[in-house]
């Protein structure tokens, strides 16, 4: 069976049925694709990240989370961030 087959069994397995069952199959499959199309759009490995410098450009007085969640980004790397971004959105279908 192909990728969204395995996700839906492992859904429906949760006791998750009619309309829960797409929603959260979407859910996580949105969240997965989000992450790899954000991964394929990044820049090479060692590069800085243009998105991550224009928030450190901001004002610090208008927009300081904005400016904390970029230096917290450039200290991410890709799995770590994933299995986090993963564990919050498995979180939140758990307790739906």
């Amino acid at each position: 069976p192909g990728l969204i087959a395995v996700h839906a069994s492992a859904l429906a397995r949760s006791g998750r049925a009619d309309a829960e069952l797409p929603v959260a199959l979407r859910t996580a499959t949105g969240f997965v694709m989000g992450v790899v199309q954000a991964q394929l759009t990044r820049p090479v490995v060692g590069a800085t990240d243009p998105d991550i410098e224009r928030a450190q450009a901001l004002s610090p007085e208008r927009h300081p989370k904005l400016i904390e969640i970029a230096k917290a980004a450039s200290r991410l790397g890709s799995e770590r961030e994933f299995r986090a971004g993963l564990d919050i959105v498995m979180a939140g279908l758990t307790a739906s």
